[in-house]
C-alpha cells in the first residue's frame, strides 16, 4: 500500500497528459476522455482532502475541450424530399410545405421567416421583402414552384375565413401564443423542420 501511495505522490501534469493521449490513441472520443478526466480530478481532490498527496496536479479549470459536432447538411435530393414531405391535403400540411419551400427557395433565416407579413409578399413580381440582421431590409426572389405553393397556401387561408384579419404570413395557431403577437414562433418552425427531417 505504501508503494502505491508513493506512486500517487509522484503523479504530475505530464503523466496525466500522457494518460489522456494514451486514451485517445486507444480510440476514445474526446467526450469520453473528458469524463474520465473529470473523475480523475475528483479522485485527486479527495486525495488532497485526506492528505494522501499535498497538491492536486490538475488545475481546477477545464483543461480539455470536447469536440463540437458539426452540423449535418442535406444533399440536394434530401432537401427536395424534405420540402415535398408535408401532405398538402390539409391546411397544416399546406402551411408546412409553404414554410419549408420558402426556407429552401430563399435561404432566409428562421427569424426572418416568422416575421414575414402578408404585405411583404409580392407574388406578381415574385419578390419577398424581409428584415435581416441589424434591421436591414432586403429583397429575396422566389421561383415559380415557390410562387405556386404560396398561392395554394394563401387560397386555403382565404377559405378558412380569417384571411382579412391575418397579419403574418404564418400566424400562430393560438392567439397570444408567443411574443410575436400572433406570428408562428421560431421554436415551432424548428419543430416542423425536425418533424420532416427525421425520416430522411
Amino acid at each position: 500500500m505504501a508503494s502505491q501511495i508513493d506512486e500517487l505522490t509522484k503523479l504530475d501534469r505530464t503523466a496525466i497528459r500522457k494518460y489522456l493521449a494514451w486514451l485517445i490513441d486507444l480510440g476514445y472520443v474526446r467526450a469520453s476522455v473528458a469524463r474520465k478526466l473529470s473523475t480523475l480530478r475528483t479522485f485527486l481532490g479527495w486525495l488532497v482532502t485526506t492528505k494522501v498527496i499535498e497538491g492536486n496536479p490538475l488545475p481546477a479549470r477545464r483543461v480539455m475541450k470536447t469536440d463540437k459536432k458539426l452540423p449535418r447538411f442535406l444533399s440536394e435530393s434530401e432537401a427536395l424530399r424534405l420540402v415535398q414531405a408535408p401532405q398538402t391535403y390539409s391546411p397544416l400540411g399546406m402551411r408546412d410545405r409553404s414554410l419549408l419551400e420558402l426556407i429552401y427557395a430563399t435561404g432566409m433565416r428562421v427569424s426572418e421567416l416568422v416575421d414575414l407579413k402578408l404585405n411583404d409578399i409580392d407574388l406578381n413580381s415574385q419578390r419577398i421583402r424581409c428584415m435581416g440582421k441589424g434591421s436591414k431590409e432586403r429583397i429575396v426572389m422566389i421561383g415559380s414552384e415557390a410562387k405556386e405553393v404560396l398561392c395554394n397556401y394563401l387560397s386555403i387561408k382565404r377559405k378558412e375565413g380569417n384571411f382579412e384579419n391575418m397579419q403574418y404570413l404564418f400566424p400562430a395557431l393560438r392567439s397570444g401564443a408567443n411574443k410575436k403577437k400572433g406570428a408562428i414562433s421560431q421554436r415551432t418552425v424548428f419543430n416542423i423542420v425536425k418533424k420532416y427531417v427525421s425520416p430522411i
